[in-house]
Order: C-alpha cells, then sequence, then structure tokens
C-alpha cells in the first residue's frame, strides 16, 4: 500500500512539473523557461525537480514523448476500426482531448512541427496496420490520406484552443462527419475502389 501511495506522489510531482512548463509556455511562448521559474510556479524546490529531469530539455521531451499515444491505445483504436469507424474516430479525438494542454504546447500560433512531424510518424504507421492488405491503394496514397485524417484532428483541437475554447462537443460532430464521409469512407469501404 505504501509503495503504490509513493508512485502515486511521484507521478503527480512529476505531471505537476510538466504542467507548470506548459503554464509558462503558453502564458508567453517566446519567453525562455528556466528551472527557477518551473519550481515556482509548480510550487517544489530546485533539487526536487533535478531528482525528475536533468534540465527543461529533458522536460521538454517527457512532454512530447507523452502526447504520442501508447500501444493500448492503439489496440483499442484497431480494434474499433474493424467493428466500427465512427467509435474509432470518436475515441481518437477523445484521445487527443485529453491530451489538449500539452498538443496547444505544440500546435500553438508559432508552432512546433518537429514535433508535429513526431507525433505524425508515430500515429501513422498504427493506423495503417488498420488497413486490410486487399485495399487498392498506393503505399504514397494511404500515407497521404492517413496524414490527411491526423491533420484535420489536430488542427480542430487547435482551432478549439485558441477560437472556440468551450465548444470542442460542438465541433466534435462535423469533424467526426467530414472524416466518416471522406477519409474513413476512402479507407476503409470499396466505394472508392476502380
Amino acid at each position: 500500500m505504501r509503495l503504490i501511495k509513493e508512485s502515486r506522489i511521484k507521478n503527480q510531482t512529476k505531471h505537476n512539473f510538466m504542467q507548470a512548463f506548459l503554464d509558462l509556455y503558453l502564458e508567453n511562448s517566446k519567453q525562455k523557461i528556466s528551472v527557477k521559474s518551473i519550481t515556482e510556479k509548480a510550487g517544489y524546490n530546485r533539487g526536487t525537480f533535478y531528482n525528475y529531469f536533468n534540465d527543461v530539455e529533458d522536460l521538454r521531451t517527457a512532454i512530447e514523448n507523452e502526447l504520442i499515444p501508447d500501444e493500448k491505445d492503439f489496440e483499442l483504436i484497431r480494434d474499433l476500426i474493424k467493428n466500427d469507424p465512427k467509435k474509432s474516430l470518436d475515441h481518437m479525438f477523445t484521445l487527443l482531448k485529453a491530451k489538449s494542454d500539452a498538443l496547444l504546447y505544440m500546435i500553438n500560433k508559432e508552432g512546433n512541427m518537429e514535433l508535429f512531424n513526431k507525433i505524425l510518424n508515430n500515429i501513422k504507421p498504427q493506423l495503417k496496420k488498420t488497413i486490410s492488405p486487399d485495399k487498392s491503394l498506393s503505399e504514397k496514397e494511404i500515407d497521404f490520406i492517413l496524414e490527411i485524417y491526423i491533420i484535420i484532428l489536430i488542427t480542430s483541437l487547435k482551432f478549439v484552443n485558441i477560437h472556440a475554447k468551450n465548444d470542442i462537443e460542438k465541433l466534435r460532430t462535423p469533424v467526426c462527419n467530414i472524416l466518416e464521409n471522406g477519409v474513413l469512407r476512402y479507407l476503409y469501404t470499396n466505394e472508392y475502389d476502380n
């Protein structure tokens, strides 16, 4: 029981440092973020920070790595795509929404294309596994369509976070309709096959 509590506290402390970095970044992305500003914002001392991270760059990398969906997320998406592509889209949207603070770090007005490409290059191969091998699309066509799918999801979250913070649920329906009637239909049905 004690180990579980200690683990929970460690995870919470690490999360607090990450959230402090994101808050500082979103307040002023042009300002250099220091260990001192992070520890002040998070309410810890520098020694505690160094128990979790080597430096600010190490913290930034940890945040970026958390943005990349894990294998469990993709297993569920793959299962849903086989049975109900609409539900897989809802799950993907929910997954990205849950990471929206960190995604804002990536997709703010200045952007972070390196991180965007890291996420894109992680998600795309996972989604490729869901496409039937007998689909009559070339590798380039599949790559292109999957990039459109991912970009629409991320751009939707960017739009909501910049222009309509409280309207993400209102946006879910039109985005799902666009993807379901376009990208998903193209990849998972035979309607567009020659």
